[in-house]
């Protein structure tokens, strides 16, 4: 899985979260265990993110649980995202790593 996830990391569009020593401080998401957060400032860029995370697992013969997926926007407006033509489903909330994270950008400890 680390192969994958340096593979996914060098193509993947960074959300940039702020600036240190004049330069921009980007993240891409954060897996732990098998699984994955990624993130994105907008819709076409989490498109393209998922798109190219699904295309590094293929090619190692493992695919995206589309059941178990889920999309959150954080004070946007709902998205069509799809993993391989499948929509995923929205929550108005996400537990991560003993945090839930709720869609007005809220997040508070389980």
């Amino acid at each position: 899985m680390d192969e994958i996830i340096k593979k996914c990391h060098q193509k993947v569009k960074g959300l940039v979260v702020g600036h240190r020593n004049m330069q921009r401080v980007e993240v891409t998401g954060k897996s732990v265990h098998r699984d994955i957060l990624i993130m994105s400032g907008d819709v076409n860029d989490l498109q393209h993110n998922l798109n190219v995370w699904n295309e590094c697992l293929k090619r190692r013969r493992m695919e995206t649980n589309k059941r178990k997926a889920k999309v959150m926007a954080i004070a946007r407006e709902l998205m069509d995202i799809r993993i391989a033509g499948v929509p995923i489903g929205h929550v108005d909330e996400f537990k991560y790593l003993g945090m839930i994270i709720q869609t007005g950008g809220y997040n508070r400890k389980m």
